[in-house]
């Protein structure tokens, strides 16, 4: 008995003594707050993400030391993180000859993570980057940037930081944070140290975890149709139908930046004119200064017209549109253009014919399309010859057919240097355009320009595709086996 006795004043004393030591190294939420230099909210943050251990006692909360200790440690790694992605955008600044900016004192990863978005963009848009990306991997997320049609390697994240950025990066463009799985997009302005920029953020949800694009259109970018690719030949006559009757422009084509630049360049040229541009814009689409902007998605309980009258309330001269759906829209592209206004449709089709015959699945027909077709578009991406590097060479003998050039005209092909890397820098958009004049002057139909007679082919024109490939080639612009398929 006196064995049990002792035995349980030993164990007894146990628990006192660790009942005591646990009190000792608890610790309250404000002296946690005090020792992580955190706000209540972050504190809470970091107790609902696993960051931080806690308990409840009497519906308070509760921490122990070694369990603060721990968070304060692994915070201290995510800051550390942080500030090593922030000291690789300054060097990146540096190259561009920003040096002068300010020492900011990173408290913590949130607040890095702040920082290392506005040099990420201040670097893209000083380096006049097209493209920056967030890639989700196994282990977080790797950055990468494409200057001049090259993709380059910035860094990468763990996964933490990498959550921070991507959260920084839609607050900017007012998206959600919480809409995991989901696609969506933005267009936000920014500016920094004289550079400014449009930037169209895309969230992707994927297998890997969620991607991010950012794609920069920089102020005082491209606005003329000679800038985008056009040739001398294209540019007249467009500018002559622009200056003419009004009537129907199709766009065959889905390169996000292609579609966006050329619609800038339009309405930058009808401005020129003394026209009044409005768009209705289903995506999110360049904010240009030349252009009404109406949105096209509609309310609930909203009728399908409206985005439609408040465009034709406006009476403007032309009409943008970046897509038609379905009978509906045809009808009230029947409508504006019956009104006097020139419509710009584009049409998510390779081929001007294929944007043609899918208009016409949709009911605009011969007999409602005939009377107002001005022209139709289409492109081509292909890679640009670095112009440093490039190499002459002589035509052969079955090029001379295809090209319809003289047996001595030049040739380039790649070569590769450091500017470029494999020969290639960026890309060259040529263009095709069928007007209805050159339309009506050949062997079609007679009530319909847009569909050629059983066997015939759209006739040769200055303004379409193959000529203007030809043209990009016997320029030393682009590789003969690049555009040959299209030439045959």
């Amino acid at each position: 008995m006196a064995k049990e006795a002792q035995h349980s004043l030993e164990h007894s004393a146990d628990q006192t003594f660790a009942k005591s030591r646990r009190a000792a190294t608890t610790m309250g939420i404000e002296n946690v707050m005090a020792r992580l230099s955190l706000s209540r909210a972050r504190v809470y943050r970091l107790v609902k993400d696993g960051v931080l251990k806690a308990s409840k006692d009497d519906a308070v909360l509760m921490f122990q030391e070694d369990d603060v200790a721990a968070a304060a440690g692994e915070l201290a790694g995510r800051r550390q993180r942080a500030e090593t992605l922030v000291r690789i955008f300054t060097a990146r600044l540096a190259e561009h000859g920003i040096v002068d900016l300010p020492e900011v004192g990173i408290a913590d990863d949130e607040a890095g993570s702040k920082e290392a978005v506005k040099r990420l963009l201040l670097d893209c848009m000083a380096a006049q980057a097209s493209d920056f990306y967030v890639n989700p991997t196994a282990s977080g997320d790797k950055l990468l940037v494409r200057t001049l049609g090259r993709i380059h390697d910035v860094a990468r994240v763990e996964g933490e930081l990498g959550d921070c950025l991507k959260a920084e990066l839609k607050a900017l463009a007012s998206l959600p944070d919480d809409g995991a799985g989901v696609s969506s997009e933005a267009i936000f302005r920014h500016a920094d140290e004289n550079h400014s920029a449009q930037v169209r953020l895309s969230v992707v949800p994927s297998h890997a975890g969620e991607q991010l694009h950012l794609q920069f259109f920089h102020a005082g970018a491209a606005q003329t149709l000679t800038e985008i690719g056009y040739t001398a030949e294209q540019c007249e006559a467009l500018y002559r139908l622009l200056a003419g009757k009004p009537g129907l422009f199709v766009l065959a084509g889905s390169h996000y930046r292609v579609v966006q630049e050329h619609r800038l360049a339009l309405a930058h040229c009808l401005e020129l004119q003394g026209k009044l541009v409005a768009s209705i814009d289903r995506s999110s689409n360049y904010q240009s200064e030349s252009t009404v902007h109406i949105g096209g998605g509609k309310a609930e309980n909203t009728d399908d017209a409206e985005p439609w009258q408040v465009a034709m309330g406006l009476c403007p001269d032309v009409l943008l549109l970046d897509g038609v759906q379905d009978s509906a829209e045809v009808e009230s592209v029947a409508a504006a253009l019956s009104a006097g206004i020139t419509v710009f449709v584009q049409v998510q089709r390779a081929s001007i014919r294929a944007a043609l015959e899918y208009l016409a699945e949709l009911g605009l027909e011969q007999c409602e399309r005939s009377p107002y077709f001005l022209a139709a578009s289409e492109f081509i991406v292909v890679p640009r010859l670095c112009p440093d590097c490039r190499e002459p060479r002589a035509i052969a003998s079955d090029e001379v057919d295809l090209l319809r050039a003289s047996a001595g005209a030049q040739l380039y092909r790649a070569a590769g240097c450091d500017k470029c890397g494999g020969g290639y820098r960026g890309s060259r958009t040529v263009w095709g355009l069928l007007s209805g004049d050159s339309a009506r002057d050949t062997d079609m139909h007679p009530r319909d320009p847009l569909q050629s007679k059983e066997g015939s082919e759209i006739p040769p024109c200055d303004t379409l595709l193959p000529t203007a490939l030809r043209y990009a080639v016997l320029a030393g612009e682009v590789a003969f086996e690049h555009v040959s398929p299209h030439l045959k």
